[in-house]
């Protein structure tokens, strides 16, 4: 009997001793609520500075991508409650954001107000956010990258119909240039420049055609002619424009339309544009490439713009094809052209050939990478260029007018947007405009369409140059068409309110200042 009472005293103990052993080790799952929500993305990081006008909103991803669903807990921003809005998939909200400049923010999303959508226990543990709208708060600026490109171009204008001017049958003898003279009847000064920075404009497009520069033996360009593109480049730039030079008529002999069937005269044409672009690329490879930019072409066009019956898809390949010879030649140049940046158009500088829906344009392949997409625009034709109707948008009353204009504008823009801007690819609206009214109640029409259009490109990010051939309704200047808005040679303003309304409008970050309120106001 002893020995049995002495077996089960030793067992007690070895079991006592188990039992106090375990309870002095440390649990190695901890029981606490199991949560599988957690943020997986927002796209604002936090602590971020954002542009209180731009930012409307604020996308919030959770979990591995599984199906959410929220609970009625309220999401609150400095306090105040926000109806989030389940994104299509249903696997992350985007909440909707009012944001005014200079405040800092914090976004709360409480635990539990996420839930899994087949698993209401499987839940958020609690989120906050914290950003600010305080301009000292703002990153320091690196230089001109691809994401901030289009902001540093600002509002632009084109020194139109003057080193763009040419005649087919002028020949270069070496000596004498265009003998009649500039289009534009000016001579610009440095006063142009300065006038065009103190205006508000940040970017010089400046049109220029080499053609009848050129010995036609191996195409070299005439030095005066190069002297005086570079004296007005360097004015420009001294003045704190960014400047933007291009081959532009030279239309006249980049003759797609008929290359496209015959390879010889293909091979011709192909031979000068190398020739072209490395004289251009070479003179100004030294240029701060924060500064210069280069647009390989301007509107290679059939004459119908697009809408006659050519084998457009052929065109635009062929336009392609020399949007990367141009690119190449650039490059090849070295310098600062290594990693210039270059603006490429499609056929016509078309948005039908750019965005659709005739062609979708493809950017050359570029070991810098920093090519950008040129797009012009005019429309409506009748109402801008041709002058044949005076009214335009909701109010208007007149036949023909474009009555649902507003709609047209933000679509165009809405489609640069989403196929370019959205993708990290920088596109700028090379030429846009509207002709002089001769009296004050279809000015009045000319200015909001104007407005309404520059608003638009601010929100889409989309910079916009305004075309100005120096061509008053009295006719000072070449051409038919009136678009006369500074003087080409003193700078002086001819349309000082419209002028400070478009680049009020294509650049101001006033929170209150939107297509509403434009469209609230438009002429009656």
């Amino acid at each position: 009997m002893k020995h049995y009472l002495m077996a089960f005293a030793l067992l007690l103990s070895l079991a006592l001793g188990m039992m106090a052993c375990k309870e002095n080790e440390p649990d190695p799952q901890p029981r606490q609520r199991e949560t599988s929500l957690d943020v997986a993305s927002c796209s604002i990081t936090e602590g971020a500075y954002v542009d209180a006008l731009r930012t409307t909103s604020v996308t919030i991803m959770f979990g591995n991508g599984s199906m959410i669903k929220l609970s009625n807990l309220p999401v609150t921003l400095n306090g105040t409650t926000v109806t989030p809005k389940m994104n299509g998939a249903w696997t992350g909200i985007e909440i909707a954001l009012a944001l005014e400049a200079e405040k800092d923010y914090e976004l709360i999303i409480p635990e539990g107000a996420v839930q899994l959508y087949k698993d209401s226990t499987r839940i958020n543990p609690e989120f906050k956010l914290h950003f600010n709208t305080k301009e000292s708060q703002k990153p320091v600026d690196p230089g001109i990258t691809a994401h901030n490109l289009v902001e540093k171009m600002g509002f632009g204008w084109n020194l139109g119909n003057h080193f763009d001017s040419y005649n087919e049958q002028f020949e270069f003898n070496g000596s004498k240039g265009i003998e009649w003279g500039y289009w534009d009847g000016a001579k610009p000064t440095q006063a142009l420049y300065t006038s065009l920075v103190e205006a508000g404009v940040k970017t010089l497009r400046m049109p220029v055609t080499w053609g009848n520069w050129q010995v036609r033996e191996n195409y070299a360009i005439a030095e005066n002619f190069m002297a005086e593109v570079k004296q007005n480049v360097d004015w420009a730039t001294e003045a704190g424009l960014f400047v933007l030079i291009n081959t532009h008529h030279d239309e006249y002999w980049q003759d797609a339309v008929n290359a496209l069937g015959n390879p010889t005269l293909r091979d011709s044409i192909e031979k000068r544009i190398v020739a072209t672009w490395q004289q251009i690329a070479v003179a100004f490879k030294d240029y701060d490439n924060d500064k210069l930019m280069f647009e390989t072409f301007n509107e290679i066009h059939d004459e119908k713009w697009g809408w006659g019956s050519l084998n457009y898809s052929g065109l635009c390949q062929l336009m392609e094809r020399w949007n990367q010879l141009a690119v190449d030649v650039i490059r090849a140049t070295g310098g600062n052209n290594a990693d210039r940046w270059i603006g490429v158009p499609s056929f016509c500088a078309s948005d039908i050939f750019t965005v659709g829906p005739k062609h979708v344009l493809n950017i050359p392949e570029d070991p810098a990478n920093k090519i950008m997409v040129a797009v012009h625009t005019y429309a409506p034709f009748e109402f801008c260029t041709e002058g044949k109707v005076q009214q335009w948008g909701h109010t208007a009353t007149e036949a023909g007018a474009a009555k649902n204009g507003e709609a047209d504008i933000k679509n165009f823009f809405n489609k640069l947007k989403t196929e370019f801007i959205d993708k990290n690819i920088p596109i700028y609206v090379g030429e846009f405009g509207c002709e002089t009214r001769a009296n004050e109640a279809d000015e009045k029409y000319r200015t909001y369409f104007m407005e309404y259009l520059c608003r638009a490109s601010y929100f889409a990010g989309v910079p916009v140059m305004l075309w100005d051939n120096n061509n008053n309704s009295q006719g000072t200047g070449g051409g038919g068409e009136c678009f006369w808005y500074i003087n080409h040679t003193t700078g002086a303003i001819n349309t000082p309110e419209l002028l400070k309304k478009m680049v009020g409008a294509a650049t101001s970050t006033t929170a209150t200042y939107t297509l509403e309120s434009i469209y609230a106001n438009a002429p009656q």
